[in-house]
């Protein structure tokens, strides 16, 4: 017979393992066939193969609801408002991974599997879109925060090096080792502080010997 030609796999295995009369025999053939492998032994399969249908990584909405749709049609070939009902009841609880997406789409309350897909599809737009807008936010907010810690990092380093900050003890023992004294010409106080002045002895100013110099060139031309 030529049908047997055309089986493969375990429908081939299956047929060479039967009796020669049923092989032989047409329509006890085809009935055992149908008894094997047709669509009403496997309803009970389909049914729970649909039950437990999830969406798969980089599955479709549209993927997903016909696989579902498939599986019902199997299981009630004859009744498409079964499979009608029962598609849009399972997509709606295999739609989303989360509870909180598988509401929003109940929400929308589809009356065909089509509109729970396109309920499914505009619902994962909304959120793809909100999810890119905070990434935005959150991109620019980072951005602005660099830039601000990094302007006021610079600011503080350009201020470090104008400031020259010295050894307080050091600064203040050099100044007073240069210091004369305007009353007595000793170093090392101000005038202010001089024991001399303090006690009321006031010392004519030191000349100096630019002073001297001086002096000496005006007494020299006042004698010429």
């Amino acid at each position: 017979m030529v049908f047997l030609t055309t089986l493969r796999g375990q429908a081939e295995a299956y047929v060479h393992g039967l009796p020669n009369s049923d092989i032989i025999n047409w329509n006890s053939l085809l009935q055992k066939m149908e008894l094997r492998f047709g669509h009403s032994n496997m309803k009970e399969s389909y049914l729970v193969e649909a039950k437990l249908r999830k969406r798969k990584s980089g599955e479709t909405f549209r993927d997903l609801g016909q696989s579902i749709e498939d599986l019902y049609r199997r299981a009630y070939p004859a009744s498409p408002d079964t499979v009608q009902e029962n598609s849009i009841k399972t997509f709606l609880d295999a739609c989303g991974e989360s509870e909180e997406f598988r509401l929003s789409v109940r929400r929308s309350r589809p009356k065909t599997l089509q509109d729970a897909v396109t309920s499914a599809m505009e619902e994962e737009c909304i959120r793809l879109s909100e999810r890119h807008k905070n990434s935005m936010k959150k991109s620019v907010y980072s951005v602005e925060t660099n830039n601000k810690d990094q302007y006021s990092r610079r600011k503080n380093d350009n201020s470090q090096r104008g400031r020259r900050v010295p050894n307080t003890a050091n600064y203040r023992k050099a100044k007073v080792e240069d210091i004369t004294c305007y009353n007595c010409g000793e170093i090392g106080h101000y005038r202010s502080q001089c024991g001399r002045l303090l006690r009321g002895n006031i010392v004519p100013p030191v000349k100096t010997d630019g002073d001297r110099a001086v002096s000496q060139l005006n007494r020299a031309r006042s004698e010429q």
